[in-house]
């Protein structure tokens, strides 16, 4: 769920039942995903998946979500994680991504961590690129939208999503599997945060992308 920013119109991924898609991420529109700016919808594409990859094993102390689903133990304050190396994520690439941190986490800045490296075109910052991906709330450490289990991925500009989204995916590559941690400022707090997806304001989001292709 990205959702729209000042700077643009956000579109945020909605969770199971709730998605109005990618375009959603960006303007809460019932639009595709999360991720698209408000009043363009994100179509799913074609494409050819990266061949599996093999991403950091799960810390058995940790909560875990899987798309679709999740447990947590959030209810303190969120830990404040200074690098991505504290989630832990499992899966291949082109597999819907179980993720594991010691719900409650947050993050200060907007990072991103290649899981699996790719060699393909270069994302760069205005292309349209075609992913599928996994958003987990880091508040709750519940999964609020997966285009894995939507069974198709999603396509859309880069101009149009969320800050965060926006950032983490640009200088990558088509193949990666990438882990993206996007702050509220980011992600969804100058919208009042995204209701249909539990998302309130200051709530760190996680996501699983994997880059199928680039337009």
């Amino acid at each position: 769920m990205i959702m729209p920013s000042s700077r643009r119109r956000p579109l945020t991924p909605t969770p199971s039942g709730v998605r109005a898609s990618w375009t959603r991420l960006v303007g809460l529109a019932a639009l595709p995903l999360v991720l698209v700016a408000a009043g363009c919808a994100a179509s799913p594409g074609s494409g050819t998946s990266p061949s599996a990859g093999t991403p950091s094993a799960t810390s058995a102390s940790a909560a875990t979500t899987t798309a679709g689903s999740g447990t947590s133990s959030a209810g303190g304050s969120a830990a404040v994680l200074t690098s991505l190396d504290q989630v832990q994520v499992t899966g291949g690439v082109g597999q819907a991504p179980t993720v594991t941190a010691q719900w409650p986490v947050s993050v200060d800045q907007t990072l991103s961590k290649v899981l699996v490296a790719g060699s393909g075109q270069v994302v760069g910052a205005d292309a349209t690129v075609q992913v599928n991906y996994s958003g987990t709330n880091g508040r709750t450490g519940q999964v609020f939208d997966s285009s894995f289990k939507n069974g198709k991925p999603a396509t859309f500009g880069l101009a149009q999503v969320i800050p965060g989204f926006e950032k983490g995916l640009t200088g990558k590559h088509v193949g990666d599997r990438v882990l993206i941690a996007v702050t509220g400022k980011d992600g969804y707090d100058s919208a009042g945060g995204a209701a249909a997806a539990g998302i309130q304001v200051g709530d760190s989001l996680f996501f699983v992308v994997d880059i199928v292709a680039v337009s």
